[in-house]
């Protein structure tokens, strides 16, 4: 799954179109809510994580987004905020496979028993959580398209 955001009101071929699929949108997204929350609120930082028309509608919304994460890359936080959230996905111990119940052997795949594709074999996989990367260059492409936008909407 992907979302699509549309701006409403591109100035140019920037603010046109910004994608990222899910796992990439959903740290995004969490860092522009904790960034900005006077400017996306509880409800709107809830509905922008699916992809049914939620966003910033107005140009001056958009801009004041992306001047707050433009100063926040360019004092080198993010880039900080960066290196703790791989820190701690990195930190985050395995968890037993859920397909295989820890045992490295799937049992439900066919006639007879297989090693597990999940955990190729190992009864242990990483956590989900760890699937979500971020990094600064992603919050950079955002801040471009804010820039431009004149307004967004996820899709």
């Amino acid at each position: 799954m992907g979302m699509d955001v549309n701006g409403l009101n591109p100035e140019n071929e920037k603010g046109e179109y910004f994608r990222n699929n899910c796992w990439w949108w959903r740290p995004l997204w969490a860092y522009c809510c904790n960034a900005a929350p006077e400017i996306i609120n509880g409800e709107l930082a809830s509905a922008g994580g699916a992809n049914d028309g939620a966003g910033l509608k107005t140009a001056k919304e958009c801009k004041q987004l992306a001047h707050t994460l433009r100063y926040l890359n360019d004092s080198k936080q993010t880039k900080e905020y960066e290196k703790r959230y791989k820190a701690r996905m990195k930190a985050m111990p395995d968890v037993e496979c859920k397909f295989c119940n820890a045992t490295g052997t799937r049992t439900d795949l066919g006639d007879k028993p297989t090693k597990c594709n999940a955990c190729h074999g190992k009864g242990f996989e990483r956590p989900s959580e760890t699937l979500y990367p971020f990094d600064t260059k992603n919050v950079e492409e955002f801040v471009e398209f804010l820039e431009n936008c004149g307004g967004f909407e996820i899709c």
